[in-house]
């Protein structure tokens, strides 16, 4: 082709044509124009298809880390409500003074795991290789795209008032201790022994069943908070990455 082109040239220049030479080598600046304009079209149509295709991908992952965490949450959800609950009834059995066999089980689990509050799940892998690609911000779905920060921001967040309770309930751990004695049965079990009249009389010991309930109760919340969250995601249009 450029051999055609030059041929063309020196015919022209050979013949002192130089009007129609002139014509011709503008002629063929736009034919160069064009198609360089055509190629850059057909890069940037590639580029849009393969960053589309990697976004496809990656949001597919995304959907499957949502699922995951989605069924995660529901349990550690009903399991935080339930220590939340067990903490309630030994305040409310403490007032009384009043403590049933069955009763008397909830309290000890609530003094062995008194300072215990755990981790809250997450699987970050693929929102953070997101993050880094610069993949998020071309989620056409703003909304969407605000409850998936929104998620991992909140729990990042939620985790922080975490620790921050169990430095609390480490503190007022040794309240607890003061009033029990743990120990471990044959078995290797904890163990936990108290006179309850005791503890009921101890205004020390009632404080820190208050604030353990308290924390507990946020607990629930926060898991709560970050379990509709991921329902949300899933019902969104996260959920056309399967299709």
């Amino acid at each position: 082709m450029i051999k055609f082109f030059r041929q063309i040239r020196k015919n022209l220049m050979e013949q002192n044509k130089t009007s129609r030479y002139f014509k011709y080598a503008i002629g063929e600046i736009v034919l160069v124009v064009i198609g360089i304009l055509i190629a850059l079209q057909v890069n940037n149509w590639n580029e849009n298809r393969t960053l589309e295709h990697t976004q496809t991908r990656y949001l597919k992952q995304l959907a499957t880390d949502i699922d995951s965490m989605g069924f995660q949450y529901k349990g550690i959800v009903k399991y935080t409500k339930a220590n939340h609950l067990i903490a309630l009834g030994v305040y409310s059995n403490l007032k009384s003074c009043e403590i049933s066999d069955d009763q008397k089980i909830n309290l000890d689990q609530l003094l062995i795991t008194y300072n215990e509050l755990g981790k809250l799940f997450q699987i970050r892998d693929t929102y953070e290789e997101m993050l880094s690609a610069n993949l998020l911000a071309g989620i056409e779905d703003k909304q969407l795209k605000s409850i998936i920060t929104e998620f991992f921001a909140q729990r990042d967040a939620m985790m922080l008032y975490i620790n921050d309770y169990q430095r609390d309930l480490s503190m007022d751990y040794q309240v607890i201790k003061d009033h029990v004695v743990f120990g471990f049965d044959t078995m290797n079990q904890p163990t936990v022994e108290y006179e309850v009249s005791k503890l009921c009389q101890s205004p020390d010991f009632i404080n820190a069943i208050v604030e353990v309930t308290r924390k507990r109760e946020n607990l629930y919340r926060m898991t709560q908070i970050l379990s509709q969250k991921l329902e949300q995601m899933h019902s969104m249009q996260l959920q056309k990455a399967y299709d």
